[in-house]
């Protein structure tokens, strides 16, 4: 009788030893869980790095233009003939684009060549241009493209 009762005592103290082992087991998953929840949580609260990165990237790249020295460039160039009606620089393409009229073919050569000797454009080319008339007046508008 004593040797079932020391079987049965072995026994049970084996099973609560697995049961130990199973609930030490789960204890250290939930504080693993619990410590990724937590930092989920914080993440979660944080600002979305990619728009803080974008909103960077912009701001450095407007630093980094040459908008002194192309005003100065367009301003050197300007002519009572010439009438600039858009400026659109492209800073991600180094490319700048000058729409407007002209009171002539010969005044918008010679704006055209002006715009050719400044140190800060190059490729200077006339992309498009047409007559047009309005009430007896005639001018030319046109499209200039340079590269930065």
């Amino acid at each position: 009788m004593l040797g079932i009762s020391l079987v049965g005592a072995g026994w049970l103290l084996w099973q609560a030893y697995g049961v130990h082992l199973r609930n030490q087991k789960a204890a250290e998953q939930n504080a693993v869980l619990s410590q990724r929840l937590e930092r989920e949580k914080h993440l979660a609260t944080l600002p979305a790095p990619s728009v803080d990165a974008k909103h960077w990237d912009a701001i450095q790249s407007e630093r980094r233009f040459p908008w002194p020295n192309l005003l100065q460039a367009i301003e050197q160039t300007a002519s009572k003939d010439i009438e600039l009606l858009e400026f659109v620089p492209d800073k991600s393409g180094r490319q700048l684009v000058l729409k407007g009229e002209a009171k002539d073919q010969k005044a918008l050569v010679v704006y055209l060549e002006a715009l050719n000797e400044q140190p800060e454009l190059h490729v200077v080319h006339l992309a498009h241009q047409q007559t047009l008339v309005r009430d007896r007046l005639e001018t030319v508008e046109f499209e200039i493209r340079a590269k930065l």
